[in-house]
């Protein structure tokens, strides 16, 4: 756990670094994010020339009809056209690159209002965009989420742009028919003529599938095509949708060997006017939302390096981070039992949250003893499978109730002014004299029955610093136990014979 602190140190001042190695192809996602959002760039996301509608547009590549001639290439082409005569729209689809996490993306748009959201372990990020200009950037990791909205510049600017790419306008799926059509005409890429349909998901699709290959190809023709010289073979697997026209699912891998695999698929694609989200009201300033990402990260890094490890070795430095930051879902990544069960009783008792011990299968027991040792919560020994262990969780409890009296009685002196100088101005009052109050208070306490109250006795009424009140001793406290102890016989005894009276029926 020393190593993985001293690495979160060194990062915190360079996470930017930092983020760069643990997302090793964000180099280029802003395209990949683009080419999933429509699935009209998809020939970006495989490794082609980024630079290729300004390259494009400067040549005039001659066109051949012949290559264009095709059932299968005129579907393709057709279905940049429904793209482009989207409106509004609400839809939802993944991305897959090689061994990375599966991204999911929805999008919905609404006149001049749009919303996006991609997410992945990494984390999750959603863009507000409204039609007077404004754009709200939020980013969820965990259990937390931040919002800010965007200046004129800035990292939340960058990161509003960035999500404003997955919003393809009517314009990119016309560019991208255009690219397209001439790199067919062109010879860079082959359309299958066969047609097959294929039921994906929810849509009945007709697959086409083409090969881009530019190995036959003079460097002059690949520049008057705006296709870098680099670009390595590939094969494009397409499948439209037959309602609506789109192209709801594409693969592209290479044609030799593994690397560059890249999927998108949709699982809603609506044209229909879309509820949209609420935009945020509570944000937070530009530096509080860096400094929230920032954290995130180093909390993934240290994640993967955990990933990274031998098996006893990952779960030992699961349950390092999960102490470190008090979080019960990091325990649940530790694949011992024992260990798991370990990391989760810390974790209850670091956060009072006793509902973590009824999922225990073997530690239920010290998880509940653990808590009421923090919480004084006697109710927790009637949760006990193991009844022999009543009289250890009432000591435990009783414990932690002198834990909470004396935070209470903490509390009660920053709050209260001083009302006594001596014991003799002091007084009890109340029905069984469970009040301790200054002695001339004339406010009006409510009356109250408990066998609690008998165990006062043992507790002097005195002015404590300033303030009346019981001083609550060792005799007090075993008073309280002894009396808890014998609820708790109570209860067992009234579960017993429970018990014996369903059997006799």
């Amino acid at each position: 756990m020393k190593k993985i602190n001293e690495k979160k140190e060194a990062g915190a001042v360079d996470v930017e670094k930092k983020e760069a190695v643990a997302e090793k192809k964000d180099g280029n996602r802003n395209m990949m994010i683009a080419a999933a959002a429509a699935v009209v760039l998809v020939l970006l996301a495989a490794g082609i020339y980024t630079g290729f509608f300004s390259q494009f547009f400067k040549g005039k590549p001659a066109v051949q009809k012949s290559l264009l001639d095709s059932d299968a290439v005129r579907l393709l082409l057709k279905s940049y056209d429904a793209g482009a005569a989207l409106d509004d729209y609400d839809m939802a689809h993944t991305q897959k690159m090689d061994d990375e996490p599966i991204t999911y993306l929805s999008l919905k748009k609404k006149g001049a209002a749009s919303w996006v959201m991609m997410s992945d372990p990494r984390g999750a990020w959603e863009g507000f965009f409204s039609g007077n200009g404004s754009m709200i950037v939020c980013f969820a990791y965990g259990t937390e989420k931040k919002c800010a909205e965007a200046g004129k510049n800035g990292t939340v600017k960058e990161r509003a742009d960035e999500l404003a790419m997955i919003l393809v306008p009517k314009s990119a799926f016309l560019k991208q028919k255009k690219l397209m059509e001439d790199w067919i005409a062109g010879g860079a890429v082959a359309v299958s003529d066969k047609i097959a349909y294929e039921k994906i998901g929810m849509f009945n699709t007709d697959r086409v599938d083409c090969t881009l290959d530019i190995s036959n190809m003079t460097v002059q023709k690949l520049a008057s095509l705006g296709i870098d010289t680099a670009t390595q073979p590939e094969r494009i697997a397409f499948w439209i949708d037959r309602k609506s026209g789109m192209i709801i699912k594409s693969h592209v891998a290479p044609a030799h060997g593994t690397w560059g695999v890249y999927d998108v698929e949709y699982t809603l694609l609506n044209s229909t006017t879309p509820e949209m989200p609420k935009t945020p009201v509570e944000l937070v300033g530009e530096n509080s939302f860096i400094v929230f990402r920032q954290k995130a990260v180093l909390d993934y890094q240290s994640k993967m390096q955990c990933e990274g490890m031998g098996a006893v070795e990952r779960d030992l430095c699961y349950k390092g981070m999960a102490l470190e930051q008090g979080s019960w879902e990091i325990c649940k990544k530790i694949n011992n039992s024992d260990e798991y069960e370990k990391c989760s009783v810390i974790i209850a008792q670091m956060t009072n949250n006793d509902v973590l011990c009824g999922k225990l299968a073997t530690m239920a027991d010290d998880c509940y003893i653990a808590v009421a040792g923090n919480t004084g919560n006697f109710e927790l020994c009637k949760m006990l499978k193991n009844e022999s262990l009543g009289g250890a969780c009432i000591a435990s409890a009783t414990e932690g109730k002198k834990k909470k009296d004396t935070v209470l009685a903490e509390m009660q002196k920053a709050a209260t002014a001083k009302n006594c100088n001596i014991d003799l101005d002091c007084k009890t009052t109340g029905n069984a004299n469970q009040y301790c109050t200054r002695k001339n208070d004339t406010d009006k306490y409510a009356d109250g029955n408990s066998p609690m109250f008998a165990c006062l006795k043992d507790a002097s009424c005195g002015c404590n610093d300033g303030r009346c009140g019981f001083r609550k001793n060792d005799s007090y406290y075993a008073c309280i136990g002894s009396i808890e102890e014998g609820s708790l016989d109570s209860f067992i005894g009234s579960k017993i014979d429970e018990s014996n009276r369903t059997k006799a029926n």
